[in-house]
């Protein structure tokens, strides 16, 4: 195989004519922070009842397949590095939940396999033009880039990551300025919805990780699911490891109603959030569902929302996927993603442990600074009103602040701007006000305490249209 190396691409063409493309990735801002690099490998045709050995010219940690053919890749993979010892066959990722509109092929969620070189492939059925999807994300790639990797952990006082505590009553969370660099960066601005459920998810990944391994991993995902998958962003809200660590995942605010991009037609009614792992055949570990316990309890009950019983969705999907578009859907409050899409995710054995799950988010949320019967609540005279027409708007501050300062507040691509004066509270903790209604979009109370200092408190959104 001939190789030839330029400062940015990398290509090699073999006697099959398997042919790829290598795009080295600027450094990322922080000083301590690995080169990220990305490539793919055509694999042609692929045969059934085969096994298939792809060697990749440069050390990768997360893959991912797209082909033409069934919906389903159906087979094993397994990895090595460097001649060493295979790893245990396990299933290939799940085909991601929804195929985009439009699409001819299928695609896979990714696997992380950390630092890797060599995979073999078995299929259960012949696919087309399959491509196999390269992320490493450790700084590893290369030889050369190993030595400026263990040159720059040897320099880096402290390995550790900071976590901070968003809002009171919320767990340690990693933020995203200390994972994404320049290379994990959304295409786009974020959108925004409500927190209306929790809808959780695995990623597929080797069990087998250490947790200095968690944040290039989020990395990794992150650069896939918007490289490959085409999505603005990550499409997880939260990641978690199995050591209990929580990630900050799609931008726009931990605080902030952020439209994911893991639910198909829910995503902007719900907050996604993916334990790192595979659990369909492996349990998840106690520190993993521990963590994931209380970030949904606060999660849920900082948006308003019950983190007990069901509630009644709308699709909002543009094509069919397990429901239909605009069809109205009776979910858990917590919910596995197999409940909202067509998918095994969130692996057997943690759906197995939503259950429990749930009783343990109960017993978290009790005594929480907004409990449910505390929240924030705001009501819309009208579904829709004439454009530059006043809006009548009411509701209640819920009961935490003793002097509230409450603020109307519009959603906008960019998040939500402030839409009336302060407004005033009645004694029995109820308020009217008025807008004018310039155009269609969703509105939230916003209550702070009677200093205007710390986080808001925010009710859920309601939506208003425009008519003539």
């Amino acid at each position: 195989m001939q190789v030839e190396l330029t400062r940015r691409t990398l290509v090699a063409r073999g006697a099959a004519g398997v042919a790829l493309a290598l795009l080295g990735r600027a450094p990322v801002a922080r000083g301590d922070a690995p080169h990220t690099l990305t490539f793919s490998l055509d694999a042609g045709t692929v045969p059934s009842d085969r096994t298939v050995s792809l060697h990749a010219p440069a050390r990768f940690d997360l893959l991912g397949f797209t082909w033409e053919g069934p919906p389903e890749l159906r087979g094993d993979l397994r990895v090595r590095r460097d001649g060493a010892v295979w790893s245990a066959w396990q299933p290939l990722p799940s085909a991601a939940h929804e195929r985009e509109a439009g699409e001819a092929g299928g695609v896979t969620d990714p696997v992380w396999t950390g630092g890797s070189d060599t995979l073999e492939l078995r299929l259960r059925h012949g696919v087309h033009r399959l491509r196999v999807h390269f992320v490493n994300s450790t700084g590893t790639a290369t030889a050369g880039a190993r030595r400026r990797s263990a040159l720059r952990r040897a320099l880096a006082r402290d390995a550790r990551l900071p976590a901070v505590r968003p809002a009171p009553g919320a767990p340690p969370i990693i933020s995203r300025s200390a994972w994404e660099g320049r290379t994990g960066r959304p295409s786009a601005r974020p959108l925004y919805g409500e927190v209306a459920l929790a809808v959780v998810h695995h990623t597929e990944s080797l069990n087998g990780y250490g947790p200095a391994d968690s944040a290039a991993m989020v990395l990794a995902i992150a650069i896939f699911h918007r490289d490959v998958r085409g999505w603005d962003d990550i499409g997880y809200n939260f990641v978690v490891d199995r050591f209990g660590q929580i990630f900050e995942g799609r931008a726009g605010g931990v605080l902030e109603a952020v439209a994911g991009a893991h639910a198909g037609g829910f995503n902007q009614n719900s907050a996604g959030v993916a334990i790192l792992g595979s659990f369909t055949g492996a349990p998840p570990a106690s520190a993993a569902t521990g963590a994931l316990a209380r970030l949904l309890a606060w999660k849920l009950t900082y948006h308003g929302a019950p983190v007990a019983g069901r509630v009644v969705v709308t699709d909002r999907g543009t094509h069919p996927d397990k429901y239909r578009p605009g069809d109205h859907v009776r979910l858990p409050r917590i919910a596995g993603h197999r409940d909202v899409n067509a998918t095994d995710c969130p692996g057997g054995q943690l759906y197995r442990r939503l259950p429990q799950l749930r009783r343990a988010v109960g017993r978290l949320a009790t005594g929480q600074p907004q409990a449910a019967g505390e929240a924030p609540r705001l009501a819309a005279a009208a579904a829709a009103v004439r454009t530059h027409a006043p809006l009548a708007l009411s509701g209640t501050a819920g009961g935490l602040a003793d002097s509230p300062v409450l603020l109307v507040e519009r959603q906008t691509r960019f998040g939500y701007v402030r839409a009336t004066k302060p407004i005033a509270l009645a004694p029995d903790r109820t308020f009217a006000t008025a807008v004018t209604l310039t155009q269609k979009g969703a509105y939230r109370l916003s209550v702070r305490g009677s200093d205007a200092r710390g986080l808001p408190l925010v009710s859920s959104p309601v939506y208003v249209r425009c008519r003539a």
